[in-house]
């Protein structure tokens, strides 16, 4: 099902539903919009998720258990990764695009395949918001300079995490460096 986002223009430019059974997916052109819970408890296995997408909300891929890869080009205009996107799928890495600003909460929560989250020196990421990764396997993350909040708990329940690196020129966090002392 197809929706507009603005009832005055002709376009049909939000994807509303898609049906539980579906597995291939390809998105329209004049698509700009993934609505909540879209894409929730269907079949599909993989998804490219084209550059001219500007919005995935809530949900969209909530409970997709058979969802192991989700291609988002560098060119992406995706500003945002809602609450529970990618919630309970069996993602086992994911790119970040560039140009997204921040990760909300629980959006890979229990993602329990989800080994990396790879985050470009060029990124425009400035939140990391509370259980973003809670339930996942993220073994390691880069955090880079335009990051300025990581948000209480952005890492709960990650027992395999066992790397996080700030990159440098990052003015809101840095490396523990070993010289330093930790006060216990």
């Amino acid at each position: 099902i197809l929706g507009k986002s603005d009832i005055t223009k002709d376009e049909y430019d939000v994807l509303i539903f898609a049906s539980r059974d579906i597995k291939k997916v390809t998105i329209p052109p004049n698509i700009t919009t993934i609505s909540s819970y879209a894409f929730s408890e269907s079949s599909i296995t993989h998804i490219h998720i084209p550059s001219h997408i500007t919005q995935i909300c809530t949900g969209a891929f909530d409970r997709c258990t058979q969802l192991q890869q989700v291609d988002i080009p560098h060119d992406s205009k995706l500003q945002k990764i809602e609450k529970f996107v990618f919630e309970n799928t069996l993602i086992e890495n994911f790119i970040v695009p560039p140009q997204v600003t921040q990760i909300c909460e629980h959006a890979f929560k229990d993602c329990q395949n989800l080994r990396n989250i790879e985050i470009s020196s060029d990124s425009n990421l400035r939140i990391i918001d509370k259980c973003s990764f809670s339930g996942s396997s993220i073994e390691n993350i880069m955090i880079p300079p335009s990051v300025t909040e990581l948000k209480d708990g952005w890492c709960c329940n990650t027992p395999l995490l066992s790397k996080v690196t700030v990159m440098k020129n990052n003015k809101y966090y840095k490396n523990y460096e070993e010289d330093e002392k930790l006060i216990l």
